[in-house]
C-alpha cells in the first residue's frame, strides 16, 4: 500500500472525529457556559469538563500531533 494513502486515511480519519464528535460537543459545552450552567471560572473543576477533556479533547490533540 502506497503511504501516501494510508496518511491520507488518518488524515480523514482525524477529520472526521473533529466533525462527528468534537465539534457538537465542544458546541454543548460552551452552549452549557453560555447559559451559566457550567462554571467558566476555573476550568476541570466539575466533572462534563474533566470528561470532556478526557474523551474528546485529549485525543484530538494527539491526532493532530501526528497528523
Amino acid at each position: 500500500m502506497d503511504q501516501r494513502l494510508l496518511y491520507q486515511g488518518f488524515d480523514k480519519a482525524v477529520e472526521e472525529y473533529k466533525e462527528v464528535y468534537f465539534k457538537p460537543a465542544k458546541a454543548t459545552l460552551d452552549d452549557l457556559y453560555g447559559k451559566g450552567l457550567l462554571n467558566n471560572g476555573a476550568y476541570f473543576d466539575e466533572h462534563l469538563e474533566r470528561q470532556f477533556y478526557v474523551f474528546l479533547a485529549a485525543p484530538t490533540n494527539l491526532l493532530q500531533e501526528r497528523s
